[in-house]
């Protein structure tokens, strides 16, 4: 399957790994045609929620907001172009992880939010950061040179991930954003069900749907920062070195 380089792109095979990486032409053309961006487009995006984010007033930083939320095409503008890098466990003698993206040019019919197309896939007997740098190495191989980018890469919070934004397509303007169903799942693996801390770090929505900020909502890092100082004093230990 590897000749015929036609799904089978890339073979690395060790005593202690392998690897393989799998793609085919019309998979890597519909990313490049519909998974990326102009980056300056994602610079100027950067901007306008950087001159919101510093507003003094919060009033107006609020009017703002939902100036920009409000929009008829903000969910989709906000998502398409995002890509989703994700391991799968316990599946086959390897761990399978595979690149989503969300397209630009298609719609689901029921929600009006961007469809989801596989990018890759690789399966390796590891998880380290190598095996992420030779996924991002085999990619750009098939991409060829281009200097556009994906708006955002979404994953878990594991460091090993950091290999894959070697690729020129994860790069700056693109930034790489922490899943926030992962987040929570990590946060309660190492908090449990103190859900007083749980609140402090992702905050609160009421049956009416009004929802009361915490950590994970700052929109500054000197915000976020002050937000930690003030909610860890009251944390154990543990808590506050993880």
């Amino acid at each position: 399957m590897l000749s015929e380089d036609v799904f089978v792109r890339a073979l690395y095979t060790t005593r202690e790994n392998e690897r393989i990486f799998l793609a085919s032409d019309s998979m890597i053309q519909n990313f490049l045609k519909n998974g990326l961006m102009d980056a300056r487009s994602i610079r100027n995006a950067h901007k306008i929620v950087d001159e919101i984010a510093n507003l003094q007033n919060k009033t107006k930083q609020r009017e703002k907001i939902n100036e920009l939320i409000q929009n008829v095409d903000f969910d989709f503008n906000e998502r398409s172009c995002s890509a989703l890098l994700d391991t799968t466990f316990n599946i086959t003698d390897y761990l399978v992880t595979t690149i989503v993206f969300m397209s630009k040019m298609f719609r689901v019919k029921k929600t009006g939010l961007p469809a989801m197309h596989i990018l890759c896939i690789m399966l390796s007997k590891k998880r380290q950061r190598s095996d992420f740098l030779w996924m991002a190495s085999e990619l750009d191989r098939l991409l060829g040179d281009t200097s556009r980018k994906a708006r955002a890469l979404i994953s878990d919070g594991d460091t090993a991930l950091d290999g894959i934004e070697s690729s020129q397509v994860f790069s700056s303007p693109c930034v790489r954003i922490t899943c926030g169903k992962h987040l929570e799942e990590n946060a309660k693996t190492h908090i449990g069900e103190n859900f007083s801390i749980l609140n402090d770090i992702f905050g609160t929505t009421d049956r009416f749907g009004t929802h009361t900020s915490g950590i994970v909502d700052a929109m500054t890092l000197d915000e976020f920062e002050k937000r930690v100082s003030t909610c860890s004093k009251n944390w154990p230990l543990d808590v506050i070195e993880w």
